[in-house]
């Protein structure tokens, strides 16, 4: 259950989500969500999740506190995997889902 640590909206997004377990727990659950799911599945099976749930969370963590993200640029990583907007769509459920599931409150999702 996310229990945000600080509902004033000039705070960050990360830290009105309720940090770095919090992120953790969305990611982890998305990738669960994603490596079972028919479509998404097969493009993470030559890939080592616990490295992928890392870069995704660098990167969620730089977007929502504000701070340089120093990995490889999103359409650079993802270019030659073929991901289309279904694929995206999908993706975007399972945050909506983790959201949800970890109790996120209504306003500060919608800033997700």
């Amino acid at each position: 259950t996310a229990k945000p640590a600080d509902s004033d909206p000039l705070s960050s997004l990360y830290d009105r989500l309720g940090g770095e377990r919090v992120l953790d727990a969305i990611v982890s659950d998305v990738y669960r969500s994603m490596e079972r799911d028919d479509e998404l599945g097969s493009f993470f099976s030559r890939y080592r999740t616990p490295t992928l749930v890392n870069r995704t969370m660098a990167y969620l963590r730089a977007e929502w506190c504000g701070t340089p993200y120093e990995g490889l640029d999103l359409w650079v990583a993802h270019s030659h995997l073929g991901v289309t907007d279904r694929h995206y769509d999908i993706m975007m459920g399972y945050y909506a889902r983790a959201l949800h599931r970890l109790q996120v409150p209504a306003a500060v999702a919608l800033d997700c």
